[in-house]
C-alpha cells in the first residue's frame, strides 16, 4: 500500500490511530494531523518521518513521549496536549531547533504550572473569561501581552499588574494591542 503513497506529504487522521506500516517508505511525508487527540506511539515512528515538519493533535504524557518527539529534529509546527502531572516543569523543547510555532494545552490537577514563567502572550482568546489571578503570584513574570482579546481579559491583565505593584514588583509590563 505504501508504494502507491510515495508522494504523500500531508496526512489528516480522522479515526483511531493507525499503527501499521502506512508511514513506511514515504520520503516526502512532512505534515501529520490528528483530528482527535492521539497519544504519540513508537509504533508509528519510523526512520522516514525524521523530516516531519508539522505534528498536530498529539498527547504528550511522559518522558517516553518526549523522547519520541526528539525523532523529529526538523519539526517547525507543533500542536499538542501536554499532561503536566508527570513533571513539575514546563517542557524543554530546545531539542527542536527549527520550531517556529507551538500551541500547547496543559492538563493537570495542579494551577502552579509555570513557576519560572517570564512572559505570557495571549492572542485572540475570545472565549477566555479572565487571566487566572494565580499567574500574578509568579515572581519571575516580567510581561503580559494581550492581543485581540476581550475587555475582561484586558481588565484581568491590568488587575494582575496592580497586584504586582502593590507587592513591590514595579517591573511587570502589560502590553495591549
Amino acid at each position: 500500500m505504501s508504494g502507491r503513497l510515495e508522494n504523500l506529504e500531508f496526512l489528516f487522521v480522522t479515526g483511531p490511530n493507525s499503527k501499521d506500516s502506512i508511514f513506511s517508505n514515504l520520503p516526502k511525508f512532512r505534515h501529520l494531523y490528528f483530528k482527535s487527540t492521539s497519544r504519540i506511539s513508537e509504533d508509528w515512528i519510523i526512520p522516514q518521518t525524521h523530516s516531519l515538519e508539522t505534528l498536530s493533535g498529539v498527547l504528550v504524557c511522559d518522558l517516553d513521549d518526549e523522547k519520541i518527539l526528539r525523532c523529529f529534529p526538523h519539526l517547525r509546527h507543533l500542536k499538542c496536549n501536554y499532561d503536566y502531572s508527570w513533571i513539575n516543569d514546563c517542557p524543554d523543547l530546545s531539542f527542536l531547533p527549527q520550531l517556529e510555532s507551538i500551541r500547547m494545552t496543559f492538563y493537570s490537577l495542579q494551577e502552579d504550572h509555570f513557576p519560572t514563567l517570564e512572559r505570557l502572550v495571549l492572542e485572540s482568546c475570545n472565549f477566555l473569561k479572565s487571566i487566572p489571578s494565580e499567574l500574578g503570584y509568579i515572581p519571575t513574570l516580567q510581561m503580559i501581552e494581550v492581543h485581540s482579546c476581550g475587555k475582561i481579559v484586558r481588565e484581568s491583565a491590568m488587575k494582575i499588574k496592580e497586584e504586582q505593584e502593590e507587592n513591590g514588583n514595579e517591573e511587570l509590563k502589560v502590553i495591549m494591542v
